[in-house]
């Protein structure tokens, strides 16, 4: 789907532009609020979750049977969730935002567990073992 093509796009961008931003103007702010850390994992997990969308567009398109939008559903809403808590509260101390930064985590497994699901299911069906047991 395009939509998770541009999503991608996107949140490839936000995680160079945050990167950039976070270690070249914001960084002894960062550094005065012990805040540096949580800023870097919210950065690298926006970049690795848009690379991470971006294989789930490629795979939408070419498997459109194996209903892989809900994967990619749960990563973008996953990562603004996680990341962008994270990023708020680097920035501006906001510790209550933080209550809800689990919950972009648990989204973030359950879109990997998705994939996983989908591709052990596809698999099986692939080798004809319509129950997913692997032959057994």
């Amino acid at each position: 789907m395009r939509v998770f093509l541009f999503l991608a796009a996107i949140l490839g961008a936000v995680a160079v532009l945050a990167g950039a931003v976070g270690a070249h103007v914001w960084r002894d702010e960062l550094l005065a609020r012990n805040s540096l850390a949580n800023f870097q994992l919210a950065t690298d997990y926006l970049f690795y979750h848009a690379l991470g969308i971006a294989v789930v567009a490629l795979l939408v398109d070419r498997f459109p049977a194996q209903k892989l939008q809900s994967v990619g559903w749960c990563m973008a809403a996953g990562t603004a969730v996680f990341s962008g808590s994270l990023l708020v509260f680097s920035l501006t101390g906001f510790q209550s935002i933080t209550a809800i930064t689990p919950m972009g985590g648990i989204l973030l497994i359950a879109g990997w567990l998705l994939l996983a699901w989908r591709t052990a299911r596809w698999t099986a069906l692939q080798t004809g073992d319509r129950a997913g047991h692997g032959g057994r």
